[in-house]
């Protein structure tokens, strides 16, 4: 219809119209799409160092990395696993 109604008809089998109705139709909308990856920088605190880190979401499970620097030019890595909710 040209106000975007859909319209159902029913007949009998004589071909008298018994009723009929119009239906609303909304257009599908389309579902945006999450991100599933992260990535930024990262202090630690104790000595005030920089780091970055990166995740990845995998359904309701979130995996990542750091890196960060440590005082005596060292560095420290680690491995992140955990739950979304």
């Amino acid at each position: 219809m040209p106000d975007d109604t859909r319209r159902v008809v029913a007949s009998s089998p004589n071909g008298e119209v018994v009723g009929g109705v119009d239906i609303p139709v909304e257009a599908a909308r389309p579902v945006p799409a999450v991100p599933k990856w992260a990535a930024g920088m990262s202090v630690n605190l104790l000595d005030r160092m920089p780091g970055v880190f990166i995740d990845r979401d995998f359904g309701p499970f979130r995996m990542g990395a750091e890196i960060n620097r440590v005082s005596g030019a060292g560095m420290d890595a680690r491995v992140r696993v955990g739950v979304r909710f």
